[in-house]
């Protein structure tokens, strides 16, 4: 069913793939293109003639009115690709994505003109300063727009509408009864088929999306799907809850599904909270899980998310900015506007197998282009963190000096050996739970108490919104079979032990960290964290001057016990608690 005649199709528009690098080749570009009034906030918007048949050419021009005045207009969001059709716009020939052309032939009116919003058309991609300009208001865009078009592409296998049936059918299911829901192996073929469409990997479609809200309609050949409540709720509930692990599906099945539907469903689950909590943090999620997406400029791992962000931390675009200054120049505004440490639990030590130029990141910096790889969800451990006070409430007071960051810290103990490591294959599934159980109880060598505290983290109430990644059935049943019937709830308390290494500390103490640990590393307090930190000291030896590695748990000094001991050691038992840190850099 194809959209009715009055209805703007909000777009979301991908500038995600060849984003703002590919600029569309053809001498006469330009001349379509009339200077821009930023003061007046002025957009162009493509006047799309009507056609009574898809397969008649496209007739279009643009007209350029101030935003805040701006007609209906519908927007679409869609993948740029590599491959460009031309097309006649204003009567010079444009080479534009051949999934805009599909999108347009398709959104046309067979009587009266259409008024839409398409980046690669309606932004001059060859004007630096102009798509400097014109990106702040893309996220406006899509909240003025009547509706948002989400084009999928053509539908040649004709699978796209038991795809949304599918869909339509799971959403209504009150109950988790997915295996009942998707009994049919023809029903995940076909959503196997449609998240694996381009546009569901792209970056610039989370704003889009968001920005949407209930006027989002999915478009694909001519089926249509809107994307309702219930069906963001079914999104939610399939990364909440987790879907595969109920299913039994066979490996590699399993491990598509896990790159295609619950990837998006966490992307869906992440614009629901970040657009309902408004919490600080929710920025760093967002973030976070866009770092797989695509896009061809790495400075779109920020600009292209901008219209999510509060206003204090939205950037000045400029794309003459390489990533790593665009990455650091967000990282300042955070720490500096929020005054919390948050955004370290998304950095790190960089992989020995990334490329030398992404060693130039400070450690304090994320690199929003990695993936994360071996690190353990950040999320995972700010919950946490909240039911620990190893700091003992020690203000942070971190200011940016040059590249380092510098803060007061306190330097308690040096990590002597780590444990040993089950290789993770799986972004959804923990790996051979009872295996690895196994091997970190023979590690840590300690009494059942101590080894479940460490496993847990010493954390009693976590928010079921965590739990996000389930175990099998059959792995339970290994499970309680070595360790009894606690074990699947210690471990679900603690769904990403695949990503963290046990440790012991040169004082005898043990825990757990980011498997990127190694032996030499140091465990140290930093003001304004609830939660101990691994550092790495630099090769130059420059005094209290460090690398991050990550942040981690040590059995017996949670709740502020190396500060106590460090305070009565230095005979300050009387003094204030913050009389023992010292000046660290973090480089």
């Amino acid at each position: 069913m194809l959209p009715t005649r009055n209805k703007r199709a909000r777009k979301a528009v991908s500038q995600e793939e060849a984003s703002y690098e590919t600029s569309i080749e053809t001498e006469t570009h330009a001349s379509i293109f009339t200077p821009l009034d930023v003061a007046t906030r002025e957009i162009r918007l493509l006047t799309l003639h009507p056609a009574r048949s898809s397969s008649e050419s496209l007739s279009m021009e643009l007209a350029v009115v101030a935003m805040d005045n701006a007609p209906a207009f519908a927007a679409i969001s869609y993948s740029w690709g590599d491959e460009r059709i031309t097309i006649s716009v204003h009567g010079f020939d444009v080479e534009i994505p051949v999934d805009l052309c599909g999108a347009l032939r398709h959104l046309r009116d067979d009587q009266a003109i259409r008024l839409i919003w398409a980046d690669s058309i309606c932004i001059n991609q060859r004007d630096i300063e102009e798509r400097n300009n014109q990106v702040p208001l893309m996220g406006e865009l899509y909240g003025l727009a009547e509706a948002v078009w989400i084009w999928l592409g053509n539908d040649e296998e004709q699978l796209a509408g038991l795809a949304f049936r599918t869909l339509t059918t799971v959403a209504a299911t009150k109950s988790r009864s997915w295996k009942k829901a998707l009994s049919d192996s023809e029903q995940l073929d076909s959503l196997q088929w449609l998240f694996n469409r381009p546009w569901f990997s792209r970056l610039w479609i989370v704003q889009e999306l968001a920005m949407a809200g209930h006027r989002a309609n999915y478009l694909c050949g001519s089926q249509s799907l809107k994307h309702t409540t219930e069906l963001r709720d079914i999104f939610d509930a399939i990364h909440v809850s987790g879907l595969l692990p109920d299913l039994e599906l066979d490996v590699a099945r399993q491990q598509n599904l896990e790159e295609t539907i619950v990837n998006y469903a966490e992307v869906v689950d992440t614009i629901k909270h970040v657009r309902d909590e408004h919490h600080e943090t929710g920025v760093l999620r967002l973030l976070d899980v866009c770092r797989t997406r695509k896009c061809a400029n790495k400075q779109d791992h920020v600009y292209g998310l901008l219209g999510l962000f509060d206003a204090e931390l939205r950037l000045v675009v400029d794309y003459r900015k390489q990533a790593l200054e665009v990455f650091t120049d967000f990282a300042k505004a955070y720490i500096t506007k929020t005054r919390s440490l948050a955004i370290l639990y998304y950095t790190g030590v960089i992989p020995q197998d990334v490329t030398v130029q992404e060693l130039r990141y400070p450690s304090w910096v994320p690199n929003w282009t990695l993936e994360r790889g071996l690190h353990r969800t950040p999320e995972g451990w700010m919950l946490q963190a909240a039911c620990w006070n190893a700091s003992l409430h020690v203000p942070g007071d971190a200011k940016v000096d040059g590249k380092g960051l510098r803060l007061p810290g306190l330097r308690h103990t040096t990590v002597a050996e780590v444990g040993p490591t089950t290789r993770n294959t799986s972004r959804t599934l923990t790996p051979e739970p009872a295996l690895l159980l196994t091997k970190w109880r023979d590690f840590l060598q300690t009494s059942p108490e101590n080894f479940w505290r460490i496993i847990r983290c010493d954390t009693e109430e976590i928010p079921r919104s965590w739990l996000r990644r389930r175990m099998r059935p059959s792995d339970c049943k290994k499970l309680e079979a070595i360790f009894g019937p606690d074990s699947k709830r210690a471990y679900e308390y603690n769904p990403h032990l695949a990503c963290s290494m046990p440790l012991r500390t040169t004082s005898g103490a043990s825990g757990q960290a980011s498997r990127l640990v190694e032996v030499g590393d140091d465990v140290v307090i930093l003001a304004g964290s609830n939660n101990p930190w691994i550092v790495r000291q630099v090769e130059d030896g420059r005094h209290n001057h460090y690398r991050l590695v990550g942040p981690c748990y040590v059995l017996g000094i949670m709740d502020g016990e190396a500060v106590t001991r460090a305070m009565v050691s230095s005979k300050r038992a009387a003094g204030k608690p913050e009389d023992v840190f010292e000046d660290f850099v973090i480089v």
